[in-house]
This record gives structure tokens, sequence and C-alpha cells, in this order.
């Protein structure tokens, strides 16, 4: 304390404490703050953690190399034998490799290991090192062990959808240990150790730059609010920034850049993500629920929190507002590039981590409408349910009336008039009606189009559930002699049952991530040197047999950075479009494809694929072509492609293939 006043962590002065102790019953009333006083703090500790490893576990099922996982361990095989995937379209005009350390470190791993293991150990040692900087931050903020660890369960709880990212993913790539670093760094900024601090994120830069950027931004804010020299610092940044852009310094040179109107057609249609005006609705929603409980956690926080919060808030916005700026309107190639809207997984991670401090202050506030602590409690049900089923659409918009109504009488410090109170209760139950629905219908569609992930979700729903009721039970008889250690074996039990239930890779996958030898037969009928697409098997060809593949939706990733890659992306998605192959149904990556319009595939339609690519030998397709003779295998293991396209989710199963070669086409 000087002069009357609490330090800020990062060395701020404030009238009060930035998370008061557990003698301070503002923060900790009620239970909470019975909680803190109690003798038996350290089993309760125990068991939250237990708790919290269990829901990750359960919220976070290992699924193999999947989504952008696989675009790193194609990196990692390309840089043990370089150049061994040049003709690929990923490697072909660039790759996001160049951004990034984390090949050289992730490579050894993968000739140690193989390419399985080597994911696996990856994802659990990134997981591991995620959950410790989400934890090292909650101590540096929170200073109440109980409030911290409660905060840290919110995070896992809550939803991690950021627009169609996500944080503390389950599969690994270096935006996992980049998103560590960044807390671990945040965490070491609140206990002045800048040093460590920097380093730390500077590390994660180097692991990848654009994830570690809000990072980096809201590093600096802090730091240079406490020392204001240091905002001499951001402007010789950004003299040196410009001088590099005049220089005509990759990627800084960028800066003069616009995209032609071909080439922002494809990032627009394949890189939807990085423009906010291409986003589906969800994202845009998710992106408001965000936004909202920022807001209440903002203002219904003490002045000593606020300033970290609002400068997390600010970096949020300002990303999604240079987003829309730069790159949906002005089209600015290095704009779009830095992707500024993902400062949101930042401020997602912030918010959900200070929302349960101060949610327990509000729901324990006496002053507050007990319909407006319902409709907040009933936002976070649909909120939590919206990781499962799309009640996000309900979520959101009961978030935010919730938020407008606490907000309300918090300002005017009164009650509700008489007149907003049924209108409260209206929408209440309007949102719990729609969030009853949603989860129903749901779940029910699910079990019928993929009954794999319905089970996966039912699973999460349950072990999620019942670590609540745990933690609940927990801390309403934390000092009974009879429930002290029940509770405690009910979560060993819980967490035992969740890493049973943690590996969910299907046969083709763990086929996929083996060391087994390509099969003699499948090695003759497509010579070594011979350039094949495999209908919706690009994890076959690129993790398993180590070649490239022709054409995959999934390939274009880069388009956003590498004109060429672009153009020669829509060349082949134009090539293959006859054929209506699973690439089109797999995501929304590929535009224009209609689930109905799976016509048989005829003799013409495989000519013009030919023609169109001469540099196409064979082609190996999941479905036959009527009157064209092929050569076929079968695979060991089904193999399984699901497409989540417009919101629906089709599923493809199929064991045999058959190779068509170009040269026998015409």
């Amino acid at each position: 304390m000087i002069d009357g006043k609490y330090r800020l962590p990062f060395g701020l002065t404030a009238p009060e404490p930035v998370m008061p102790t557990a003698g301070q019953p503002r923060l900790h009333g009620g239970f909470a703050g019975r909680i803190a006083r109690s003798g038996r703090r350290a089993s309760t500790h125990t068991l939250l953690v237990v708790l919290i490893a269990a829901v990750w576990l359960a919220t976070r099922p290992y699924d193999g190399i999947v989504g952008d996982a696989r675009f790193y361990m194609v990196q990692a095989l390309n840089a043990l034998e370089p150049g061994h995937y040049a003709d690929d379209i990923y490697f072909r005009f660039g790759s996001q490799d160049r951004f990034t350390i984390f090949t050289s470190l992730y490579a050894p791993l993968v000739a140690a290991l193989g390419v399985g293991p080597a994911a696996m150990l990856a994802t659990l040692l990134g997981q591991l090192l995620w959950l410790a900087g989400l934890l090292c931050l909650a101590r540096a903020l929170i200073r109440d062990r109980l409030t911290a660890l409660l905060a840290v369960l919110a995070v896992v709880v809550l939803p991690n959808a950021y627009a169609l990212f996500g944080y503390g993913e389950p599969f690994v790539t270096p935006r996992l240990y980049a998103e560590a670093l960044i807390l671990v760094s945040l965490a070491l900024m609140v206990r002045k150790r800048t040093a460590w601090a920097i380093a730390a994120a500077g590390l994660a830069a180097a692991l990848h730059p654009i994830t570690a950027l809000p990072g980096l931004a809201l590093l600096f804010v802090c730091i240079a609010l406490a020392r204001p020299r240091w905002w001499w610092l951001a402007l010789g940044g950004a003299g040196a920034f410009a001088a590099l852009a005049l220089a005509g310094v990759k990627p800084f040179a960028d800066l003069g850049a616009t995209y032609d109107p071909a080439w922002f057609e494809v990032v627009r249609s394949r890189d939807a993500q990085c423009l906010i005006t291409a986003w589906r609705y969800d994202a845009l929603l998710g992106a408001a629920a965000t936004l909202a409980l920022a807001i209440l956690t903002l203002r219904a926080a003490e002045a000593g929190e606020r300033h970290f919060l609002g400068a997390a808030f600010a970096i949020g916005v300002g990303g999604i507002a240079a987003t829309l700026l730069g790159a949906d309107l002005a089209r600015n190639v290095l704009i779009t590039e830095l992707q500024p809207w993902r400062t949101l997984w930042l401020l997602t991670v912030v918010t959900h981590l200070c929302a349960a401090p101060v949610v327990l202050r509000l729901l324990r506030d006496p002053a507050l409408e007990p319909v407006a602590k319902l409709m907040l409690t009933a936002a976070f049900v649909a909120l939590w349910l919206s990781s499962f089923v799309g009640a996000i659409a309900v979520a959101a918009p009961l978030l935010a009336t919730a938020v407008g109504v606490i907000l309300w009488q918090r300002r005017m410090r009164r009650p509700l008039p008489a007149m907003a109170r049924p209108l409260c209760l209206a929408a209440l139950s309007l949102g719990a009606t729609a969030t009853a629905l949603y989860v129903f219908y749901g779940l029910r569609v699910l079990n019928e189009m993929w009954p794999e992930r319905f089970r996966a979700a039912a699973f999460a729903v349950a072990v999620v559930s019942m670590a609540l009721a745990l933690v609940l039970v927990a801390l309403r008889h934390r000092g009974e002699a009879r429930t002290r250690a029940w509770p405690l074996a009910a979560a060993a039990g819980l967490l035992l049952v969740a890493l049973l239930g943690w590996d969910r890779r299907t046969a083709w996958t763990a086929f996929v991530e083996s060391s087994q030898p390509v099969p003699p037969a499948l090695a003759t009928a497509l010579p070594e040197n011979a350039s094949v697409y495999w209908e919706g098997g690009l994890e076959f060809l690129w993790l398993h047999w180590k070649r490239p593949d022709y054409f995959s939706c999934s390939q274009g990733t880069g388009a956003v950075f590498f004109r060429q890659t672009a153009l020669t992306y829509q060349h082949r998605l134009e090539s293959f479009w006859p054929l209506r192959t699973l690439d089109f149904a797999e995501t929304d990556l590929c535009p224009g494809f209609d689930a109905a319009a799976t016509s048989a595939r005829t003799k013409p339609d495989l000519q013009a694929v030919c023609r169109r690519e001469p540099g196409l030998d064979y082609l190996v397709l999941a479905r036959p072509i009527d009157g064209v003779a092929a050569a076929e295998w079968i695979a060991p293991v089904p193999m399984r492609a699901v497409g989540l396209k417009n919101g629906g989710v089709t599923v493809a199963e199929t064991n045999r293939f058959f190779i068509y070669a170009c040269r026998d086409a015409a």
C-alpha cells in the first residue's frame, strides 16, 4: 500500500486491490467468503484441479491430426525430406512454414517417434502448457486461490470459439503453444517480471506471430501505462515498420498492396475468416456474446480491475475495427494477412477468466433484481450448451438482454420499473424454451446424421454437468466430515472416465497416422512419381504415403498470403467441380456445393478434368464412373469423410476406391 492506495500488479495504483483477498466480503460474499475462511481449503483446491483436468479432457477429445494440425505435420515431413512435397499446391508458391520456427522444433520429434505418436505427444504437451499458463494468469490476477480456480474452470467450460477458431485447441498447432506463452507472459507482467514477460511473448511471436500479436499489444499497453516512456517505443516501432515497408521488405511491403478482384474473391470464399463481412451468423453471434460479456465484466469490475480488462477490451474491439476497415473495405494485403480480428482469442479468454469473480459478486448482490440474476444464469447455461448445439442463437441475445438490465439497474441504483419485470420474465421464458428446443432437436438431428459426434457431445455434457454438481456440493458442504472425502473420490473417477474417452480417433485416422507400409498393390497402381488426386484422402497421401495431393479444398489455406496459390487453387477447384467429389462436401472452404446435386459421374466429366489439368496422372475416387474401366483397391479400414456444410452434416464411408488414369480417359 502506498499513500493509502494499493499498487496494481503492473505498477499502476488504484483505491482497491485488483482482486480482493479472501477476507474482503465484497468480492467473496456469501458461500464464497465462507469457503475462503474454511479450514478445508487444500482439499477443495485439489478437487477443483482434478475437475478442471476432467472437463478439459471431456470437452477437447483427441481426434488425431485433423484441421490445421495437418498443415504443420506436412510441413515437418517436408522439412525431413526437403522438396518431397514441392509440387503440392500448399508448398508450390510458398507456405506458412516461413512464418514460424515451430517446424524446426516439431520435425525432430516426428523423425524420432513417427507421425501419430509425435502429434499426440505434442498435443498433450501443448495443452499442459496452456493450462499451466492459464493457471499462472488466474493466480496473478485473482489473489484468492479458490476464486482463481473457479475462474479457470469457467474458461474451460465456456465455449472456446472465436469466429472459425477456438482457444486451447484439441490438436497441435503453433497457435496452441503461442497462446500458452502469451498467458504466461501476461502473468509475468502482472507480477512485474517484465524482462521474462517480454521473452515469453517474443518466443510466442516466433512460433505464431498472428496469435501472439494481441498478447504483445496488451503486454505493451499495460507496461506503458505504468511507464509512460514506453510510448516512445511505439513511435519508434511505427517508424521502423514504415522504413521496412518502403524498402520493400516482405511482408511489410504488403502494406502498400491491395488485392486485385480475382485474388480477393478467392480469399473471400476460401479464407472467409479473414473478412468479417464473410463470417457465418454463428461466428457473428459468438463475437457479440463475447463483447456483451466483456462489457458486463468491465462495467461491473472494481476500479483497480478495469485497467487490465479495459486494455484487453480496447485491443479486441480495435482488432475487429482494423479488419473491417483494412481488410473488408480497403482490401489491404498486409492487414488481411495479419488478421487483426484474432485479437478476439485473447479478449475471450480474459473475459471468461475475469467474469467468474464478477458474476459471483453480481449473483450475491442483494440490490440486483432476482429476474436479472435468473436471466444471467440462463444466458450462461445457453452459452455453455452452444459448444455442442446451435444455442448461440439464443445465448447471444439473452446474454445481451441480461447485461442491459443489470447495467441499467446498477447505473440507476433503483429497482426495475413495474412494466419491465414482465418483459424480463417473458425474455427469460422465451430464452429458456428456445434453449431447450435447440438442445432437444440439435442433439436429435446430430444423433441421426452423425452418431459418433452425438455420443461425444452427450459424454462431454454429462462430464461437465457432474463436475459442476461436484463443485456445488463441495462448496456447500465443505466443512462437514461426511463429505470430506467422497467428492474428491468422485472427481478422480470422473477424471479417469474422461481420460479413457479422450482418444476419439477413427479407425481410418489411426490407419493414416500409423507407420504401416503402403500396400504393394496400391503402390503398383500409383507409381511413385505420378501426380495423384485422392477424393477425400488428403491425409492419406500427405501423412501415410508421404506424397503430394493434386487437389483438396484444404490446400488453398495459403490463398490469403500468395496470389498464385489462390489462382491455382481456384482453377483446380473449377476443374474438379463436375465430379462433385467429397472435397466439396467436406467444409465451407469449397464454395457452391449443393449436397443434392450428386448425380452420377460420367466419362465426359472425367475427360473434362483431365483436359483442364494436363499435369494430373491419376484419380482415386470413392464412387465409380459409369462406363469407364478402373483398377480397384480395398482399404483395410473404411475411410470416413464428414461434411460440415452450411450448418448441415453429411457422412460418407467407404473402403472401396476406384483408380482412373487420365491417359486412359480419352
